[in-house]
C-alpha cells in the first residue's frame, strides 16, 4: 500500500495494531507513519523495532529517526516541563495511589512526552495492583528516556512482579546496552541481586548453585568497578564472600569500608560483627572477636529500635556462637601469649615497633616467634591486617590445618607480590589450595578452589615444566643415584632452580627416604602430589610414604583421594592393595585377629585385580595377588597359574621363578619344581641376589624328586 501511495490507508490499518510486540519492521513502519502527528507513538515504534532489528540499514534508519526525535521534540518538551514551576508541584502531590494517578495523568495531558510522568504513573498503577499497565507505562518511559537507568530498573522489576523473570532479565540487558557507563552500575546490581537470590534457593548441591553466585559476584564487581557508591552491590558481594565462599579476611575489608562511608542499618553491621568474629578466631586474636561481639551488640540495638519482628531472634544465636569463637581464639592465642615479650617491645613499654624496624628484625631472625609477633603488631599498626594475619597462619605448620585456613593462607600468598608484580610463594598458596581442596565438601567454594587450582597448573605450573624441559642441566640428572647423598645434593639443587617441577620433588624425597629423614620423604611426596595430582605414580608414593610414617590411615585417606583424582590410576590401586596386605592385614593376623586380617586381604585382591584390569603389565600386583592367592586363600593352582603368565612375561625374574618352583614342589610336582629353581638360582646368581633360600628350596624339592623315583 505504501508503495502504491495509499500511506493513509496503510497507517490506519497500522493503528489497529497492539501498541507493542509486534514485528519489528512493523514497528519501524508505523513510527515512521506517526512521526509527524504523535510523537510519543513514533519514538515507541521507533525504538521497539530499533531493539527487535538485527543490525544493518533498517536498524540504522530506525535508529536514525529515533535519535531525531531524542534530540528534537522529545528534549524540547523535557525542557519546558522542567521550566514549568506547577509540574515540581504537582509531582510531589499525591499521598495516595489514586492521588498519583490523578496528578500524573494532569501532567501527562500538558507533557506526553516526559518519561518520568510515565514512571510515577506506573508507581500508583502498582500500588493499585494495576501490574500490566504498570508495565505498558514503564515500557514507554524507558522508550522516551533510554538513557535514564532507574526507570529500566523499574521496568525490570515490573516484569518480575508480573511472572515474566526472563523479560525482566531482557530489560535489564537492554538497559545495559542503553547504559554501558557509569548509569549501568544500578542495572548490573539488581541482575547480580536476582542471581544471588536464584542460588540461594538452589539445594545445597545443586552445581548451579556455584554458577550463579559466581555470576553475581561478576555482575556486583562490574556495577562496583562503576560506581564505587555501589552499596548493595558492595554489601551483597561481602555476604557471598562471607557466607558461600568464607572469604572472611576479604569480605572483612569490604564491610569496613561500607561502615566508614555510610551509616550502616543492622544487616551491614550484623555481618560485620561476624566477619571480625570469623578472622579473630582464624587468626588467634580475641581482641578481634570481642570487637565482632561488640559491633553484634550494637546491631542489636538498632534492629530492636527498628527492625522486623524476628530480626532480634538471630542475634541470640550469633551471640552464642560469638562466645564460643572467643574461647577458641583465647585457646588458640596461647601459642603467642605464652612466649616472652621481645626486649625491644618491653625497652618501648609496649609500644609497637616501626614496621621498617621490625621488617628488619624478622628478616634477621626469621624463626625466632618474637621476631614475627612483632612484625605482625607493627603491620596491625598501620592498619595492614592482611600481611598481619599471613604473618600469623605462615608460623602454623605447612600441612593438616583447617580447610578455611588453609584457603584463607592460599588466598592471602597470592595477592602478597614483590616489585616485579609475581607472587612471592606461589607454591605455598598451590599447596594451601590443595590441602583446602581435599578437605571441603562439595559447594561453591570448593568449586572456587577447582578454578584456583585449574589456574595455577595451567598457568605458572606449565610455565615451570617447560623452562624445567628446556634447562640443558637436566639432561645430565639422573633419576637414581647410588650414594643418596650425592643424589640429594644435586637435588637440593634442582629443586631451587625449579620449585614448581614434581618429578624433583618425588627424587628428592626418595634420597632422603634412604638416607632414614622418612619426614621429609612424606613432605616431599605431599608437595610432589599438589603440584602433579595428573600421576598415579606420585599418589602411588605418596600413600607409601604415609605408611613408611607409620601412618596407615593417612595413607589409605591419601589413596583414596588419589583415586578421586584419578579413577583409572593403577598404581594407586596395586598402592592401596599392598598397604591392605602389609599393613593392615598381616598386622591384625599377627595379632590373631582373623576376622580384620581376612576383611584387608579380600580388599587388597581386590584392589590388586582392578590395578591388573587397568594395567596388565602391573608386576607387583600380579606377583602379590598370585602370592594372596596361594597363601591366603589356598588357591594354588590359580596362583600357580599366574605366576606361569607372569614369568612369560618377565622370564629373568628370579623371585618369580622361586615361587613356581616353591608352589610347584607343594603341590607335588618335584621335577617341575626342580626346573623352576634351578632357572632361579641362575638368574639370581646373575643379578647379584643372595641365594641361600633358593638352595634352601632346591635342595628339599630334589629331595622330593629322589624319593619319586624311588
Amino acid at each position: 500500500m505504501l508503495a502504491e501511495g495509499q500511506a493513509l490507508e496503510a497507517r490506519r490499518l497500522l493503528e489497529e495494531l497492539p501498541a507493542l510486540d509486534l514485528d519489528p519492521r512493523l514497528h519501524a513502519t508505523r513510527g515512521r507513519l506517526r512521526a509527524q502527528d504523535d510523537l510519543v507513538g513514533a519514538v515507541v515504534d521507533l525504538f521497539e523495532a530499533r531493539e527487535g532489528l538485527p543490525a544493518g540499514p533498517e536498524r540504522e534508519a530506525a535508529s536514525a529517526a529515533l535519535e531525531a526525535l531524542h534530540q528534537g521534540p522529545v528534549r524540547e518538551q523535557r525542557a519546558r516541563f522542567e521550566e514549568d514551576p506547577r509540574s515540581a508541584r504537582q509531582l510531589l502531590q499525591g499521598d495516595s495511589p489514586e492521588a498519583e494517578l490523578r496528578s500524573a495523568r494532569d501532567l501527562l495531558a500538558l507533557y506526553p512526552a516526559v518519561a518520568e510522568l510515565y514512571a510515577n504513573r506506573a508507581s500508583a498503577q502498582r500500588r493499585l495492583g494495576e501490574l500490566a499497565q504498570g508495565v505498558a507505562d514503564l515500557r514507554v518511559a524507558v522508550a522516551l528516556s533510554p538513557r535514564q537507568s532507574r526507570i529500566w530498573v523499574l521496568l525490570a522489576d515490573a516484569w518480575q512482579r508480573a511472572g515474566e523473570p526472563e523479560r525482566a532479565l531482557a530489560a535489564l540487558d537492554g538497559g545495559l546496552r542503553a547504559n554501558p557507563g557509569r548509569d549501568g552500575a544500578r542495572l548490573l546490581e539488581r541482575r547480580g541481586t536476582w542471581a544471588m537470590q536464584a542460588a540461594g534457593e538452589l539445594p545445597t548441591g545443586d552445581e548451579r548453585r556455584a554458577t550463579r553466585y559466581q555470576a553475581a559476584l561478576d555482575d556486583f564487581g562490574r556495577a562496583i568497578e562503576l560506581d564505587a557508591q555501589c552499596m548493595v552491590a558492595r554489601y551483597n558481594r561481602a555476604s557471598i564472600r562471607a557466607t558461600i565462599l568464607e572469604d572472611h579476611v576479604v569480605a572483612l575489608e569490604e564491610l569496613r569500608g561500607i561502615v566508614a562511608e555510610t551509616s550502616p542499618d543492622w544487616r551491614v553491621l550484623r555481618l560485620l560483627g561476624r566477619e571480625s568474629i570469623q578472622v579473630g578466631v582464624l587468626s588467634s586474636e580475641p581482641k578481634r572477636v570481642e570487637e565482632g561481639i561488640a559491633t553484634l551488640e550494637r546491631a542489636q540495638a538498632l534492629a530492636r529500635a527498628g527492625g522486623p519482628p524476628d530480626a532480634l531472634r538471630r542475634f541470640a544465636h550469633d551471640l552464642s556462637a560469638a562466645r564460643d569463637g572467643l574461647l577458641r581464639a583465647q585457646q588458640r592465642a596461647k601459642l603467642w601469649g605464652e612466649l616472652p615479650p621481645p626486649p625491644s617491645a618491653v625497652a618501648r613499654e609496649g609500644s609497637p615497633p616501626s614496621l621498617g624496624e621490625a621488617r628488619r628484625a624478622f628478616v634477621a631472625s626469621p624463626s625466632d616467634p618474637g621476631a614475627r609477633r612483632e612484625l605482625a603488631a607493627a603491620y596491625l599498626a598501620v592498619g595492614a591486617h592482611g600481611d598481619a594475619l599471613l604473618l600469623l597462619l605462615e608460623a602454623l605448620p605447612d600441612f593438616d590445618l583447617d580447610p578455611r585456613q588453609h584457603d584463607l593462607r592460599a588466598r592471602l600468598r597470592l595477592v602478597r607480590k614483590d616489585v616485579r608484580g609475581e607472587v612471592v610463594d606461589l607454591l605455598g598458596a598451590l599447596v594451601d589450595s590443595f590441602e583446602a581442596h581435599g578437605a571441603l565438601p562439595s559447594g561453591p567454594r570448593r568449586s572456587e578452589l577447582t578454578r584456583r587450582l585449574k589456574e595455577l597448573y595451567d598457568g605458572p605450573v606449565a610455565a615451570a615444566q617447560r623452562r624445567f624441559a628446556a634447562d640443558p642441566l637436566v639432561k645430565r640428572v639422573e633419576p637414581h643415584y647410588e650414594d643418596p647423598r650425592q643424589g640429594l645434593s644435586v637435588y637440593q639443587a634442582m629443586v631451587r632452580a625449579h620449585p614448581l617441577v614434581s618429578a624433583l620433588r618425588v627424587n628428592r624425597g626418595s634420597c632422603r627416604k634412604r638416607l632414614g629423614d622418612l619426614a621429609g620423604w612424606l613432605e616431599d611426596a605431599r608437595v610432589g602430589v599438589a603440584l602433579g595430582p595428573g600421576s598415579d605414580q606420585i599418589w602411588a608414593l605418596l600413600g607409601r610414604a604415609f605408611a613408611d610414617n607409620g601412618q596407615l590411615e593417612r595413607a589409605l585417606q591419601a589413596l583414596g583421594r588419589g583415586l578421586e583424582h584419578l579413577p583409572q590410576g593403577a598404581q594407586i590401586y596395586e598402592q592401596r592393595g599392598m598397604l591392605h596386605q602389609v599393613g593392615f592385614a598381616d598386622r591384625a593376623a599377627d595379632r590373631k585377629d582373623v576376622a580384620v586380617a581376612r576383611k584387608h586381604y579380600e580388599a587388597a585382591l581386590a584392589d590388586y585385580e582392578r590395578a591388573i584390569e587397568l594395567r596388565p603389565q602391573c608386576f607387583n600386583a600380579r606377583f602379590n595377588h598370585a602370592m594372596l592367592l596361594a597363601n591366603v586363600f589356598d588357591r594354588p593352582a590359580e596362583a600357580l597359574a599366574e605366576l606361569r603368565s607372569l614369568n612369560a612375561d618377565q622370564p629373568d625374574q628370579w623371585l618369580t621363578l622361586l615361587k613356581l618352583g616353591q608352589l610347584s614342589s607343594g603341590l607335588e610336582r618335584p621335577s617341575e619344581a626342580v626346573a623352576w629353581l634351578e632357572r632361579s638360582l641362575a638368574c639370581a646368581q646373575r643379578a647379584g641376589e643372595a641365594t641361600a633360600a633358593i638352595e634352601a628350596a632346591l635342595t628339599l624339592a630334589r629331595r622330593k624328586l629322589e624319593g619319586q623315583e624311588r
